[in-house]
């Protein structure tokens, strides 16, 4: 088989345009159905759908590459946000960027946690608590004592 063939019925010309219809000319996935049509493609609805699907679960990996070259590449980041609608409902899109590169993430909340989740370009947020944290809690910011306690507490249980 020619390479491109290896990953379903359809060469990778046809699933380029597939998906350049798509996500470039912004067409429905009817009228790329009825759009391939008129040049005799027999398609189905579905071949069109798993086509944009699929695909797209490929472009993960490069986007994760993008997203660590770009927050390595200069020690500041910029971020906004703006509203989406997904299945009716609203979300947010945040935007992070450096004059290098330019992400987008949609997600549907755009608190502190979230904010962060874009920075580490993860959902799995993680934390180190050290010394410096506890200092800037006694002493910048107006922690009350039970709860530098607590954290205190939870630090020292922690391996």
């Amino acid at each position: 088989m020619p390479s491109g063939y290896d990953v379903g019925d359809f060469g990778a010309d046809l699933r380029a345009l597939i998906l350049s219809l798509k996500y470039c000319g912004n067409m429905s996935e009817p009228k790329i159905r009825e759009f391939l049509e008129n040049f005799d493609v027999q398609i189905s609805a579905g071949s069109v759908s798993n086509i944009l699907t699929k695909t797209a679960d490929s472009f993960a990996q490069e986007f994760d590459d993008v997203v660590s070259a770009g927050l390595s590449s200069t020690p500041y980041q910029q971020t906004d946000d703006t509203s989406a609608r997904v299945a009716g409902k609203f979300w947010h899109t945040h935007v992070l960027c450096n004059p290098f590169y330019a992400a987008y993430f949609t997600r549907p909340q755009k608190d502190r946690l979230t904010v962060l989740e874009v920075l580490q370009n993860t959902s799995d947020l993680r934390f180190q608590l050290g010394e410096e944290t506890l200092h800037l809690l006694r002493t910048e910011f107006d922690v009350p004592k039970k709860w530098q306690r607590a954290i205190e507490i939870t630090k020292s249980c922690r391996p």
